[in-house]
């Protein structure tokens, strides 16, 4: 049981280790940047617009984990999965026939329809998402430079037994 704790300790500490320094996050960075004229800013790209398109088309959700954003991605994947359902509940009420009539039942072809919609709209929403994604953070990573920023930071510090509430800066430099 230690040995398990103490990789998942460790891998966990290797995933924080990780998110720091040069990690762009979309939510940080959406409304400052452009992608007007992408071909002409972008230099050197981190990630493929049309590989992460690709992926996403082909496998759902796959391309937000390949931009570095798994957890829009499952959200997205998440909600494919809801319209996806009522698409496969509309197909299979659509194909069970009442037994006198010979008729779907009511409603069924409208259930089966807005399946489809809501799907086939939220798969290639996502499709067009992911490489608006991709172009954003390209950008974001060619145009970023050294940078400092102290903020105010309140923390609990454990001293004889006792919990105090301590006061400080966080100092992050990003280069």
């Amino acid at each position: 049981m230690k040995k398990i704790l103490y990789l998942l300790f460790c891998f966990l500490f290797s995933l924080t280790l990780s998110s720091f320094g040069q990690r762009v996050r979309y939510k940080d960075i959406k409304n400052e940047i452009s992608i007007k004229n992408y071909n002409e800013k972008i230099t050197n790209t981190r990630y493929s617009p049309v590989l992460a398109g690709a992926f996403n088309y082909l496998l759902p959700s796959s391309g937000y984990f390949y931009v570095g954003e798994p957890l829009r991605g499952a959200c997205v994947l998440g909600g494919e999965l809801v319209t996806g359902s009522v698409l496969a509940f509309g197909i299979v009420t659509s194909m069970t026939a009442n037994h006198e009539t010979g008729e779907a039942p009511k409603g069924a072809r409208a259930v089966l329809i807005s399946g489809f919609v809501a799907t086939s709209l939220l798969h290639l929403w996502s499709v067009y998402d992911v490489v608006r994604i991709a172009k954003i953070k390209n950008i974001a990573y060619q145009n970023k430079q050294t940078s400092i920023m102290a903020k105010p930071d309140m923390f609990i510090v454990s001293m004889n037994d006792r919990n105090y509430r301590v006061c400080g800066i966080t100092l992050s430099v990003n280069f």
